[in-house]
């Protein structure tokens, strides 16, 4: 069994923008799912866990739980811990899909450990898991350094226009590395840059 997680803020004032980019990967993951299987249920909120949720059909080791938690962003690991523990699910079948201020817009890495990088949705996921070992991809969003943006307003702005294909592309490429992964259990930690 496995468990998905795409971080992002919830609330329509929050769709689409860089911070919300593991939801964006997640609906494209069940767009996905839904073009071969089209019994996927849409994602519903699960207030026990604090997360909209939907799941395959799979029994036992072959299904996969994904989840968005609702609690905003600094926050989800509480609904991660919740999902770990009630499903019984080890740490090395979590995955989690976050944005990335430090890598460039069409960048996206893989990793299987590590500090936080001083986001904040990652950093609750590794205090409340007690544990830095756990799967990853971080999608880079571009630096806000050259702007006089602020972090914090900066992540929870939109894709410039500029930005919308090379995203589309990413989410897409990361969407299909997620579903290998599910299928083959394999998944090598790099960095990939999206050309356009």
């Amino acid at each position: 069994m496995k468990l998905i997680v795409g971080l992002g803020n919830p609330g329509d004032k929050y769709n689409q923008t860089r911070h919300n980019l593991g939801f964006m990967v997640l609906d494209k993951i069940i767009e996905k799912i839904k073009d071969k299987n089209s019994n996927m249920m849409p994602f519903r909120l699960e207030n026990q866990f604090e997360a909209d949720i939907t799941q395959t059909g799979g029994i036992g080791e072959n299904r996969i739980v994904f989840a968005k938690p609702v609690t905003f962003m600094n926050n989800s690991g509480n609904s991660v811990s919740k999902l770990l523990s009630y499903y019984k699910i080890a740490k090395d079948d979590l995955l989690v899909i976050s944005d990335d201020i430090d890598l460039p817009t069409g960048n996206f890495r893989i990793r299987t450990e590590g500090s936080s990088g001083g986001h904040k949705g990652v950093e609750s996921i590794i205090n409340q898991i007690g544990d830095n070992r756990f799967l990853r991809i971080k999608i880079g969003i571009g630096s806000n350094r050259n702007q006089n943006i602020p972090s914090e307003k900066y992540v929870l702005e939109k894709f410039p226009d500029s930005e919308q294909k090379i995203i589309a592309k990413v989410i897409d490429k990361t969407a299909d590395l997620v579903l290998n992964w599910t299928e083959t259990g394999k998944i090598k930690e790099e960095t990939i840059k999206i050309l356009f």
